[in-house]
């Protein structure tokens, strides 16, 4: 809607995860070169967590765009407690037949799996995204079919991506042989303010924009008003450009900002996960 009227080529603060948005932060930096050596490294298993909204899921993108053709991927997103045999669901990630309730036939579908694709120095990695709705039993259950191993060589492996409270899980006493296994344990924070205004101005210049749109506090603002949660910042920033396109307001000041909330406080923006309490008292 005010791609035209800011000059812009495409929506800049898009929920999409498409990897071309990743802004690497400090802690996505590190995040994403954790991933990438534990891949390396053939570990056995790996966790990466964060907030919601952290950009977990672009992160995620990001590896599966990197991975190379000698990497088999299945890529298990929105994992829930209620999914049934872990086994099955590793199978049909890696394409294979799934179709069985005997879970001796299934494990024996998988050993063939990947011992063939070892003798073709392919690897096969499990990427499992929202990590944090996995259950105990399912994780003890993910344990126990990486075991599968050819000699020397790790023939699956695990890469966790989820929320914070999935350590929670991990912390269970069941599940210490897992924790045991885990070569990389990586945390994303929120961004800084200047690393606000770098996410900011990353995406507007992904977007084509050649000026700064956003004025004098605006920035120091939108971090307070989200906490250096990247998704927020995104709903926020669209919501100010949407305002600003038609009120024909070319730069979004810290002046024209509080005044956007305080409107928008009145009609749902506390509903998308940004209070309008700090504007209250403004």
């Amino acid at each position: 809607m005010y791609e035209q009227f800011y000059g812009l080529n495409a929506n800049p603060f898009t929920l999409e995860t498409d990897p071309k948005w990743l802004f690497l932060s400090e802690t996505h930096r590190g995040a994403l070169g954790m991933l990438e050596y534990a891949i390396l490294q053939h570990s056995a298993f790996s966790v990466i967590t964060g907030p919601i909204g952290s950009g977990k899921s672009t992160l995620a993108a990001k590896i599966l765009e990197q991975i190379d053709e000698s990497m088999n991927v299945a890529h298990l997103n929105f994992v829930h407690s209620d999914m049934g045999s872990m086994l099955a669901w590793i199978l049909y990630g890696f394409g294979q037949d799934y179709e069985s309730s005997n879970r001796i036939t299934l494990y024996d579908r998988l050993k063939t799996f990947c011992q063939e694709q070892v003798k073709l120095s392919r690897r096969n990695v499990v990427l499992i995204d929202e990590a944090q709705n996995l259950t105990g039993p399912q994780l003890e259950e993910i344990r126990t079919i990486a075991n599968l191993n050819f000699g020397s060589t790790q023939a699956l492996q695990i890469l966790f991506i989820g929320q914070p409270e999935f350590r929670d899980t991990l912390a269970a006493p069941a599940l210490e042989q897992l924790r045991q296994r885990i070569a990389v344990d990586y945390s994303i924070l929120p961004l800084s303010v200047r690393e606000t205004d770098e996410y900011i101005g990353h995406r507007l210049t992904g977007a084509g924009c050649d000026y700064a749109i956003f004025g004098h506090g605006a920035v120091d603002f939108i971090h307070s008003m989200t906490g250096g949660t990247p998704r927020k910042i995104n709903i926020l920033c669209d919501t100010l450009l949407s305002y600003g396109y038609l009120d024909e307001v070319r730069i979004v000041d810290q002046d024209y900002a509080i005044e956007v909330m305080k409107d928008r406080s009145r009609s749902g923006m506390v509903a998308l996960g940004i209070g309008a309490t700090a504007t209250a008292g403004r």
